[in-house]
């Protein structure tokens, strides 16, 4: 089995249950990502290997080259949802990167 197929079964075996969001408590946050699922040594990764050694050989490039639009697109979509729904919404808060 490849890395791919492992990864792909791991996270097909965790969606596999479903999830029941209360709207009045629940938050949609959205992070920048990317460098989490995409760096080595990150806990993301680190879970990964420890749960199938060698996993992630080939998968970071792999998620490096999609990852990007793909979050950018989920990010959307999330946030319309949001919006056309009757959930609050607050102001995002502006982080600056410390140069």
């Amino acid at each position: 089995m490849s890395e791919h197929e492992q990864v792909t079964g791991m996270l097909t075996a965790k969606n596999a249950a479903s999830l029941e969001l209360d709207p009045a408590h629940t938050a949609l946050i959205i992070v920048d990502m990317q460098r989490y699922f995409t760096q080595p040594s990150f806990p993301f990764t680190d879970l990964f290997e420890k749960m199938s050694p060698g996993v992630c050989s080939g998968y970071l490039s792999r998620v490096r080259e999609t990852v990007n639009r793909a979050s950018v697109d989920y990010s959307i979509t999330s946030v319309r949802m949001v919006r056309s729904s009757s959930l609050r919404q607050s102001a995002p808060r502006r982080r600056t990167a410390a140069i």
